[in-house]
């Protein structure tokens, strides 16, 4: 299920208390005609502007005054042949008695979001005013009392002069939630039956709340803050979602966009109810606002992403550390902000094309125990500016290890503001084993870049002793008296060392021939060497 957390300011199922700059609004209560409870508002606009405001609550029920200093306000209309958003075609009118005020935020050109019926759905972030050419209805733009709004509705500038007295412009639910809240809440389902977007669009349709809307097929459109779960002790929530497309319309499909800050989306818990977020093979688009989205509250009892691809949005909070219950594997991150990592398991993700400001990074770690498999085969490549790709904070260990990850695009040199890797340490050495020697910046600690390649002698016989020395003969690398992994008749043995590392090695089985190798240069990647040892025909064995 799902809830509309806004506040309703008119449903549009009553015509008392709505006016208009031009004609006499009245109700339309056809099927077709209205998108939310039983009726709309219906007017004939033409090529001037006009404005059709409402000073009643719902049904009628007495005047307003809202304070909308810091709010989003919604509005729900169905009308065509609009002028373009730069002529003012669609505005969003609000007033405080003296002054009303239409402001530019949509036209042909930037349509809202699109809903069933021909309706659309419309925002103002009254924070984030649009400046240019706002339409001014009565009295003075600037005097304009946000605190004190008692007037609310649509306002239009059509292509072509109305003919007749055939309406054209229906509007329908208003209402607005203030900012830096929430303003849809997903939540319910069970284990066995979790709730999906199915479900949400369902319920939003049939509530007429236009907070989400489905356009086609697996496609979800998300047009304010969203939360899924329960922040406060209420019931149980189950959500899953696989192979869809969500889209995170942080404006008006162009044009008027959300105040940073104002778009936001999360998983929330609390410590009495199971919280259950589950989603795999889900890519999200954010336009407009860049919206962050946050997974990182301790109290949600499962949060797993899987092969999830986030484009275009904010900063981005992983899931805490906690076993097989929470993780962001496989992942894709393309021009987003900041991802901190939490502990999360992101093996196998890649990120690029990071917005942040300079010598800032686009993932950070920051756990006191070495990854240990949790930033496997991961990919960095860096996107336009001076930016780093991974941040290990400063309380990382003394070793990290990075086997199969990968860093591209980043400044060959250290100690750059677009270094490959930013240690944020300041006292101590942090080794770190990745391949391909990235380059690293770092605050005081001192770092050393191991790239180690894992080189492994196969099909040798049993009883067979293996030795690795430094060039030259010089002290042990790696070493083993009988090889005894595989099986009998082929035996193999592994040994690690940075690539590029000169070394020797011996092999030797006193019922074959010794192999001697000087000046073995280490690969830049891991390789197998199959031995081909020959019976020795000289050997004596008195006994």
């Amino acid at each position: 299920m799902s809830v509309d957390l806004r506040t309703e300011i008119n449903d549009a199922d009553n015509v008392t208390g709505f006016a208009d700059t031009s004609k006499t609004p009245a109700l339309n209560t056809d099927s077709g005609q209205r998108y939310e409870g039983t009726g709309s508002i219906e007017i004939q606009h033409s090529n001037a502007n006009a404005a059709m405001t409402t000073t009643q609550n719902s049904g009628g029920g007495g005047t307003f005054s809202y304070d909308f200093s810091d709010v989003t306000f919604y509005f729900l209309m169905k009308d065509n042949l609009v002028e373009s958003l730069a002529n003012g075609g669609i505005q969003a009118v609000i007033g405080d008695g003296t002054d009303l005020i239409g402001f530019d935020i949509a036209g042909y050109d930037v349509p809202g979001m699109d809903l069933p019926f021909y309706y659309r759905a419309f925002k103002l972030d009254c924070s984030n005013l649009p400046s240019g050419s706002n339409v001014t209805y009565a009295g003075v733009e600037g005097n304009l009392t946000l605190t004190a709004i008692t007037q609310v509705g649509m306002g239009t500038l059509h292509l072509a002069k109305a003919v007749g007295n055939v309406v054209n412009s229906f509007l329908d639910r208003m209402s607005f939630g203030a900012n830096g809240s929430y303003h849809f809440r997903i939540n319910g389902g069970t284990s066995g039956t979790p709730e999906t977007m199915p479900d949400v669009a369902g319920d939003d349709l049939t509530n007429g709340w236009a907070a989400v809307a489905n356009p086609l097929g697996a496609q979800y459109v998300f047009f304010c803050s969203t939360e899924w779960g329960e922040p406060t002790a209420n019931a149980d929530a189950y959500f899953t979602a696989s192979n869809e497309q969500w889209f995170l319309l942080g404006d008006n499909s162009g044009g008027h966009a959300a105040g940073t800050g104002n778009f936001m989306f999360r998983v929330i818990g609390n410590t009495t109810d199971t919280i259950s977020f589950v989603i795999d093979n889900v890519s999200i688009v954010n336009t407009g606002t860049a919206a962050p989205f946050d997974f990182s509250d301790a109290n949600i009892t499962i949060c797993k992403l899987d092969a999830v691809s986030f484009v275009g949005l904010g900063a981005i909070a992983l899931p805490p550390l906690d076993g097989t219950n929470k993780y962001a594997t496989n992942c894709i991150y393309n021009g987003c902000g900041q991802i901190t990592s939490n502990g999360s398991d992101s093996s196998g993700s890649k990120v690029s094309g990071y917005t942040g400001a300079s010598d800032t990074s686009a993932f950070v770690w920051n756990e006191t125990t070495d990854p240990n498999g949790k930033l496997d085969d991961m990919e960095f490549v860096k996107g336009s500016g001076t930016t780093h790709g991974l941040e290990l904070g400063t309380s990382v260990p003394d070793t990290i290890n990075l086997p199969g990850t990968t860093f591209s695009g980043y400044n060959a040199s250290n100690e750059q503001t677009d270094s490959a890797i930013y240690v944020r340490r300041t006292t101590g050495t942090v080794t770190i084993n990745v391949a391909g020697s990235p380059s690293y910046k770092s605050d005081g600690a001192t770092v050393v870049i191991q790239n180690p390649i894992t080189v492994t002698f196969t099909g040798m016989k049993d009883n067979t002793e293996v030795r690795v020395y430094a060039s030259g003969f010089g002290a042990e690398i790696a070493g083993i008296e009988d090889a005894t992994a595989g099986s009998p008749g082929n035996r193999s043995f592994a040994w690690t060392e940075d690539a590029t590392t000169v070394v020797d090695y011996t092999i030797h089985n006193v019922d074959y021939e010794t192999i001697t190798v000087i000046g073995y240069v280490v690969p830049a990647t891991n390789t197998s060497i199959p031995i081909q040892q020959r019976f020795d025909r000289n050997k004596n064995n008195p006994a």
